[in-house]
């Protein structure tokens, strides 16, 4: 793995433009761009502070969201993780850090 490859989503002020919260991605490289949710087509969009953005306009703009499937393979309301510039990016397990 290197640091482009692992990263979060989260809500985040712009960097440098105001205080407003929008969905970005930052990865562990400390790079990091918006995320408008098109989520009626299981997409979010990236704008072109996204260093894929003209590099691979055919997979590099968006990032498809991914839904896990049971055993019969129907899907699940649950997110898998997303495909993003030919890459798969699983989502992990979150962790609590609530004391016992």
């Amino acid at each position: 793995m290197n640091g482009w490859l692992e990263g979060v989503i989260d809500w985040n002020a712009t960097p440098g433009i105001d205080s407003t919260k929008v969905l970005r991605w930052t990865n562990a490289a400390g790079r990091s761009w918006r995320l408008i949710p098109g989520l009626e087509n299981g997409i979010l969009r990236t704008g072109p502070e996204n260093p894929y953005y003209d590099r691979n306009p055919a997979q590099g703009r968006v990032f498809h969201v991914v839904f896990r499937r049971d055993a019969n393979g129907s899907y699940l309301p649950e997110v898998s993780g997303f495909d993003f510039d030919g890459n798969f990016y699983g989502r992990l397990p979150e962790t609590s850090t609530a004391p016992n």
